[in-house]
């Protein structure tokens, strides 16, 4: 508890703080990940790219709507292809632990990420499970490959050489906003 302005104060600025660098983090990843496609020379065949993605969202998207979302849906393919090569060739790999670790994680965020005692971790278990299961093993598929997106991207940000520069947070903001 904080018992003092100037405790209050420090508290804040710890907060603000960490908020900024998680934001930071993210934005530089996001900008190395713009990066990485842009620079990545990569030719995939549009009219057959097309084909596929309405082949399989299963007829839930339209030619009309790959038409307006293929610049998108082009970029998400590349990024696949960039993820598996790097994967690959770095023999980065997921768990099913860590996709039920990060699956736990968003469903406990859900509940305001309150304390779990050791009842609520089972439900929260059982819930994670049940979940991974639904939509015929989709969901386990999206988890692994956010924790696979997610650790390619951790990979090339390391190996990355990187200059600290101070910003106000208005500079921050118009450099985001820009993004």
């Amino acid at each position: 508890a904080v018992k003092s302005e100037e405790e209050f104060m420090a508290k804040l600025k710890e907060i603000v703080g960490n908020n900024y660098n998680r934001e930071t983090e993210y934005f530089n990843k996001f900008s190395l990940k713009d990066k990485v496609l842009n620079d990545t020379k990569l030719s995939l065949s549009k009219d057959f790219l097309k084909r596929w993605i309405e082949y399989a969202t299963e007829g839930k998207t339209t030619k009309d709507d790959v038409e307006k979302e293929f610049n998108n849906y082009e970029k998400e393919m590349k990024w696949m292809y960039i993820v598996d090569k790097i994967a690959n060739e770095k023999a980065i790999k997921v768990e099913t632990a860590e996709v039920m670790a990060r699956t736990k994680a968003m469903l406990s965020s859900q509940f305001g990420n309150m304390p779990m005692n050791e009842e609520m971790d089972k439900y929260l278990d059982t819930w994670a499970d049940s979940y991974l299961k639904e939509n015929k093993g989709r969901n386990f598929l999206n988890m692994y490959d956010q924790a696979l997106n997610e650790k390619v991207l951790d990979h090339v940000f390391e190996s990355v050489s990187k200059t600290e520069k101070k910003v106000s947070s208005e500079e921050f903001k118009k450099l985001v906003e820009v993004k």
